[in-house]
């Protein structure tokens, strides 16, 4: 048996050895049914080759299945949560985005302003400093979204694997009791 979790790639490797292998592998049944071969050395050649691509051919399949068992037994409701937050996070990131381009929109129409007024460099950073703090906080901020929302969309396409370390020191709490609700409900 193979260890788990499989891995995508590990999955894919599988997956595409197998598209390969299996066709080949009954082709030479047929080879070696044909009674093209008469001698037995050629007999005993298709043979050893037989036998070594069905034991690759045996352990892509118990890799492809072990795959497929931890897709069918994955965690929807953790999934379903992570889509979620990670649609609101990047609704907050897109509002965030707004606000600072707003903040440093605002500050330059009232520097013009006050430029039309005749107030000197010096004079209009007196008056009206660059919400420099704001725009850092919301930076700030952005990184964090960002980089939560990267590990939950990892965490969602890690078909057939569902790596939760993936997920370590993010909140899904209101999301995930939703999302098995909304299961709950489907289910009844």
């Amino acid at each position: 048996m193979n260890k788990l979790p499989i891995d995508r790639a590990t999955f894919e490797e599988a997956k595409t050895a197998l598209q390969k292998l299996n066709p080949f592998i009954e082709s030479l049944n047929q080879l070696v049914a044909s009674n093209y071969f008469s001698e037995e050395v050629d007999i005993k050649i298709l043979a050893e080759i037989n036998d070594w691509t069905t034991s690759h051919s045996t352990k892509f399949t118990a890799i492809f299945e072990t795959g497929l068992s931890q897709y069918e037994n994955r965690p929807v409701a953790l999934i379903s949560a992570c889509f979620r937050k990670h649609e609101d996070n990047q609704k907050e990131i897109a509002l965030l985005n707004r606000t600072s381009k707003s903040l440093t929109d605002r500050h330059n129409e009232k520097v013009v302003e006050l430029q039309k007024k005749n107030f000197s460099e010096h004079e209009i950073n007196q008056i009206l400093p660059f919400p420099e703090a704001e725009i850092r906080a919301n930076a700030a901020k952005l990184a964090a979204l960002t980089s939560e929302s990267k590990s939950l969309w990892e965490f969602a396409n890690d078909a057939p694997r569902f790596d939760p370390a993936l997920l370590v020191g993010i909140e899904l709490g209101y999301y995930l009791v939703s999302a098995e609700y909304q299961l709950a409900q489907k289910s009844a």
